[in-house]
């Protein structure tokens, strides 16, 4: 039976470009409009400080787009541009964690290491990301497993977008006898397992956006890229 791990990470996000709701791209506006349509790779437009998302842009750069951005303040206001996410390629964070002699009869496997893998699928979990950690399995997770194969660990968070849920792989067995020997082991001296976060794959995104530049149609192409992806801790 397949185990796995549900976890919420609660950590507050402080950026200074909105993300528009029901949508992975963040919402620009006249000031940043033109900053990200000239974004290249050696100066990638960011969302905020503490955004942990780059993008460049895939479409060239319109002329003299700052100073008429300012122009259209001025005559018509504030004006937002809400972008369209047309492609997106998910990325995969893994948790691993190193079992003693004791979890391996437990669980009955040869594996020296668990390894739980989770989807990265929206801007706002890459910002959680940023300053995550592995939850902990303890000895009260064997008996879930036992009994129903499921590890659930729950915590609250404000952000619900922010979700991130664990599925571990496939565990070498150990044979019948030590699956014989873990019904009969005690699990109440087990040691907390904390485990090491890697970023297996990063996760990417294509948004478009739709404006006009003098009077005329300009589309927009942000291909955003994650910036943790090295992350190991």
């Amino acid at each position: 039976m397949k185990k796995t791990l549900g976890l919420i990470f609660s950590i507050a996000l402080w950026n200074s470009t909105a993300i528009a709701a029901g949508s992975a791209c963040p919402v620009l506006n006249l000031k940043t409009l033109p900053a990200a349509s000239c974004a290249t790779q050696g100066s990638a437009f960011k969302t905020g400080p503490l955004s942990q998302m780059s993008y460049i842009s895939q479409t060239p750069c319109p002329r003299q787009i700052g100073m008429r951005k300012k122009l259209q303040g001025i005559f018509k206001g504030k004006k937002e541009y809400q972008g369209k996410e047309m492609r997106r390629n998910d990325g995969v964070v893994a948790c691993d964690y190193r079992l003693t002699p004791e979890w391996q009869k437990v669980l009955a496997t040869k594996s020296p290491i668990l390894r739980l893998t989770a989807p990265l699928q929206s801007t706002a979990q890459i910002n959680h990301l940023a300053q995550a950690v592995c939850p902990k399995i303890t000895s009260d997770d064997v008996s879930n497993v036992a009994q129903t194969g499921v590890v659930s660990v729950m915590e609250s968070t404000r952000n619900q977008d922010a979700k991130f849920t664990f599925e571990s792989e496939p565990l070498q067995k150990a044979g019948i006898g030590a699956n014989l020997k873990s019904l009969f082991s005690s699990h109440k001296n087990l040691s907390v397992l904390q485990g090491q976060m890697s970023v297996v794959r990063p996760f990417t995104h294509l948004c478009e956006y739709q404006h006009n530049t003098g009077g005329s149609p300009v589309k927009l192409l942000l291909e955003g890229h994650q910036d943790n992806r090295h992350i190991a801790r």
